[in-house]
């Protein structure tokens, strides 16, 4: 039986809030290491790019629950996929791309040209590195909302056949990508079937689950196990970096987010626990943060070289670029992101 009263979880909002953290410290790591010749907290953050791992399977979750609960019909579910992704996104991109314009020693040759921006701005799916770097993620997101538009509405009858070989074709190029098949297949395939799909419908089968009042008594349990579980292998991978490579997080922080989503919204449905204002406005924030924070750890680093600030406490840099980062993030949540995704919602009427 599907559970229609509860519509949302704060737990999972939180989540989205931690993940973003994550990839930002990831990049709070690199800048240090690139731009002021130092070492960011031992490294040990160099994991963070599970972070977008972890935005995988939130929202694989996200979209087949609240599709399922709401059940809007086709063209409002795409107009609301659109409006999540597309206005906020464009509000970072359009500004970036005229900076690099102008100022033509910042960035990638290729940012400049015209086949780079359309395919940015639509978020076609390209080899080439996008102007707004994180946006290659938000490729893979527009494509899995439209797979997952495919089965629930095109496929319904075969939604489970049309999933299970999604499921088979991902496997397979997740395969070629550790070197245990090998097929060279072009780009476009290797997009269209990558092995974040699986990841997609990872957070698809927890909600699922949820839906149909599965019973679990140790979600608590599960999510601090999963969750100190987490940051122990971050520090081997930190220590041992040489024998771990980004492919391998699918398969080794997979299953550890799986169960640290899982286990957190057993955990809230069981107790309905309190968490704290801050973490669900971050949560409420994480999509701003995610898109300004690296062109403003970039922008900020040459800033402080140049007048050489903090020169004598080089770790002051790489803090305050983080810290900076983050609070811009969600000051653009709450004049932008927020107040567009009001009105357009308003105006689209869904």
């Amino acid at each position: 039986m599907v559970d229609s009263k509860r519509q949302y979880f704060t737990g999972v909002q939180a989540l989205r809030g931690f993940a973003a953290l994550m990839v930002v410290l990831r990049h709070a790591t690199l800048t240090s290491n690139k731009k002021f010749g130092i070492s960011f907290l031992g490294d040990y953050f160099q994991f963070g790019y599970t972070g977008v791992d972890f935005f995988f399977i939130l929202s694989g979750f996200v979209i087949f629950y609240t599709t399922t609960i709401k059940n809007p019909s086709f063209i409002p579910y795409l107009k609301s996929r659109f409006v999540r992704i597309f206005p906020i996104y464009w509000c970072t991109l359009i500004p970036l791309t005229f900076f690099y314009l102008i100022f033509p020693r910042y960035g990638l040759d290729h940012y400049r040209y015209v086949s780079t921006f359309l395919t940015s701005f639509f978020l076609f799916p390209n080899s080439l590195e996008p102007i707004l770097g994180v946006a290659w993620t938000l490729k893979h997101e527009v494509w899995f909302y439209l797979l997952f538009a495919l089965g629930f509405y095109g496929l319904s009858s075969f939604k489970f056949h049309f999933y299970f070989l999604l499921t088979l074709l991902s496997l397979f190029f997740y395969a070629c990508d550790l070197n245990v098949v090998y097929f060279d297949a072009p780009y476009i395939f290797k997009f269209l079937f990558s092995p974040f799909n699986l990841e997609f419908l990872a957070g698809c089968l927890i909600a699922s689950l949820v839906l149909n009042k599965t019973k679990f008594l140790f979600g608590k349990i599960l999510f601090v196990f999963s969750f100190v579980a987490y940051f122990v292998v971050g520090y081997f991978e930190a220590e041992f970096s040489h024998y771990f490579h980004k492919s391998h997080s699918i398969v080794i922080y997979g299953p550890l987010f799986f169960a640290m989503l899982f286990g957190v919204i057993m955990w809230e449905r069981a107790s309905q626990f309190e968490i704290p204002k801050w973490m669900i406005e971050l949560g409420d924030a994480s999509y701003s943060i995610y898109l300004v924070h690296f062109p403003l750890m970039s922008l900020l680093s040459r800033i402080l070289i140049s007048y050489k600030l903090f020169e004598s406490l080089p770790l002051l840099n790489i803090v305050f670029i983080t810290v900076f980062s983050v609070i811009a993030g969600w000051v653009f949540y709450r004049l932008v992101e927020k107040p567009i995704l009001i009105y357009l919602r308003n105006r689209l009427h869904f």
